[in-house]
């Protein structure tokens, strides 16, 4: 799961923070997460669109215990099975938030926000062309020509098969 704060100066909005934690299991039709037999989504466990886990600084537990449950009502799926493990997680990732909306806070009052806005640029800029000369690379090595499109067969641990196809301006996975 993703979680996401915003990082405020005054009443502007500057930045955002996140964390992504890799939940043991989130329900579903088998332990673990994203099992490859799966046909829809609710099988592959809680399904939460946009839900906010703090609110007025207080932990929303009985509705998110609610969601991770929630699976289990639907045909051949259990809830969460790990549930005390995956609400531990959460609120570490609560505090990781937390942590980096006080670092972003601290570099604004040593650099100034155009500064820290100007840098976060430049990291992005150098992210994306460093991905694109990794494609690159993989396409060379693989005979593919990236310009049009990439393929990728993707083995899942239990045996279950997936082909990653990346196009110029999307990702489709069968």
């Amino acid at each position: 799961m993703i979680l996401e704060r915003v990082v405020f100066d005054g009443d502007q909005i500057v930045f955002f923070v996140a964390s992504r934690g890799h939940h043991s299991d989130i329900g579903g039709i088998a332990p673990g997460s994203m099992p490859p037999l799966s046909k829809e989504l609710y099988e592959e466990g809680a399904c939460i669109k946009s839900f906010r886990l703090v609110r007025v600084g207080q932990w929303q537990q009985d509705d998110i215990v609610e969601l991770l449950n929630a699976p289990g009502k639907l045909p051949g799926c259990a809830p969460t099975r790990n549930l005390k493990d995956v609400l531990s997680d959460l609120r570490a990732q609560v505090a990781a938030n937390h942590r980096g909306i006080s670092l972003v806070r601290e570099l604004i009052a040593e650099y100034g926000l155009d500064v820290v806005h100007a840098y976060m640029h430049y990291i992005q800029e150098t992210a994306e062309i460093a991905v694109r000369d990794m494609l690159r690379t993989v396409a060379r090595r693989t005979g593919t020509n990236v310009r049009r499109r990439s393929d990728a067969l993707i083995l899942a641990k239990d045996g279950g098969r997936r082909v990653l196809t990346i196009h110029r301006r999307s990702v489709c996975v069968e």
